[in-house]
């Protein structure tokens, strides 16, 4: 889609990038643990059809997701910008990116929702490394022949979750995979691929490279304000107007992203995730995560394991 200079000045952008846009977990929740370990998957009418087949703006931190309309039509809202829907469209939505749904009551398709570690992981395998995956867009047709396919990996994903079984993660990763494949290709190139940018998304995108490789240690905006060149405060505006967050939040989620992935799959302790992440007292990574995931790192991993 195109995200020209002049959407900045659009009025629901604005509104989409003030604070009062709420953060959910899953629509509707603000339990971090009810996406329930790293993805979840659900038919469009199991969520819209409980809110009047609308889903309002809001935005996920640290979570990925796709969206696949395969009956009925709709409408979504994606940082602002309006789109229609119709059967074969798809809808990619990167961290924190606003977005919102408007469905009709015969809609059918399709929502997968993945921890945006996970997913970054899973795209590395693309030919871009998920470039194009960057930016919140729509694909208002998908292939024909990626049609059957990509259904069939939303079933297979959605009955594997039901049961337990062996090797449910992994045909689980090989479906996203197809997914990312089949949809990527009718995404349009990345932000270095669509002609020029504009110099906030170029400083955007050069914050968010600064951010994955400094998060470990660095968890100052002022850091990065000085690595860009520009004032704090700027960089605070920056990342309102692309991302929605202020700079410290957009650190902090990076942050928690990388704490919530270490937590629910590795067998590291809770003291040793810390400390990877720059924390020496692991009473105070404690507190940090307690703070933005609304429970303990410990009560984290155990719903991890409970719902794996």
């Amino acid at each position: 889609m195109d995200r020209a200079d002049q959407n900045l000045d659009n009025p629901n952008l604005m509104d989409a990038n003030a604070a009062a846009v709420p953060a959910f977990s899953l629509y509707g929740e603000q339990d971090s643990a009810s996406l329930g370990g790293w993805l979840h998957c659900e038919s469009i009418p199991a969520r819209s059809g409980r809110y009047d087949w609308e889903i309002k703006p809001h935005r996920h931190r640290g979570l990925f997701q796709i969206l696949h309309l395969s009956g009925g039509s709709g409408e979504c809202v994606l940082d602002g910008v309006r789109a229609p829907l119709a059967p074969g469209s798809a809808v990619a939505v990167p961290a924190a990116a606003v977005h919102g749904y408007c469905f009709s009551p015969d809609v059918d398709g399709w929502v997968l929702t993945v921890l945006q570690q996970k997913a970054v992981e899973a795209m590395r395998i693309l030919p871009d490394r998920g470039e194009r995956f960057a930016v919140p867009q729509v694909v208002p047709r998908l292939d024909r022949t990626a049609l059957d396919a990509i259904g069939s990996a939303f079933r297979i994903i959605d009955a594997e979750l039901a049961a337990s079984r062996p090797g449910r993660d992994a045909l689980i990763e090989a479906q996203l995979a197809s997914l990312l494949v089949l949809i990527g290709r009718g995404l349009e190139p990345g932000p270095h691929g669509r002609g020029p940018a504009s110099a906030l998304h170029r400083r955007a995108d050069r914050f968010r490279e600064l951010l994955n490789a400094h998060f470990r240690t660095e968890r100052s905006a002022a850091f990065y304000a000085e690595r860009l060149g520009i004032s704090e405060t700027h960089l605070n505006r920056i990342c309102r107007a692309a991302m929605g967050r202020s700079a410290l939040r957009v650190i902090h989620d990076r942050v928690m992203a990388e704490a919530s992935r270490d937590l629910a799959f590795t067998t590291m302790t809770i003291a040793e995730i810390g400390r990877s992440l720059g924390f020496e007292d692991p009473a105070y990574f404690s507190r940090f995560f307690s703070k933005a995931a609304g429970l303990s790192p410990r009560r984290f991993r155990q719903r991890a394991v409970d719902a794996g």
